[in-house]
């Protein structure tokens, strides 16, 4: 019997399109994220793990948590690590368990504020702009992209 490693069957998307800065106002302690966030512009289904592929961009492991596989199209979940051939998930030797999983295609979910970045679960800065903490821990927005101070 032969076990395979899920095949990420999708790429995330990113959304170009500019949006003011937005900060909700609704309390979302109590319901998990929609969505995962990659990275400020790529968001995978809930529960799935963003994997970074080596040819820039990211996909979508169906696992999660898992262990992306080094070809970027493969993982494995969490606790299994990827072959030198990238096509079985083995754990101290021992393949996978669950046999072949299936390689159904599932469409990247898109987030409702497109063209913002994301700094926590409420508060969103506008594209071309930065998450910053300011001296009482509050977000801001930092005018420049890239920013990465803890202070202003």
């Amino acid at each position: 019997m032969t076990f395979y490693p899920v095949l990420m069957t999708h790429m995330c998307e990113r959304d170009l399109e500019r949006r003011p800065m937005l900060r909700t106002g609704m309390d979302q302690t109590d319901r998990a994220p929609a969505v995962v966030y990659c990275d400020n512009y790529f968001t995978c289904p809930n529960g799935y793990t963003c994997c970074r592929h080596p040819h820039g961009g990211w996909t979508c492991c169906p696992y999660s948590p898992a262990r992306c596989c080094l070809d970027g199209y493969h993982c494995c979940p969490y606790g299994y690590d990827c072959d030198y051939t990238y096509t079985h998930c083995i754990r101290r030797g021992v393949p996978y368990p669950f046999g072949s999983p299936s390689l159904l295609p599932v469409p990247a979910d898109k987030s409702a504020l497109h063209g913002v970045i994301r700094c926590d679960s409420s508060f969103y800065c506008s594209k071309g702009s930065s998450c910053c903490k300011g001296p009482t821990g509050q977000w801001r927005c930092c005018p420049y992209p890239l920013v990465g101070a803890s202070t202003m």
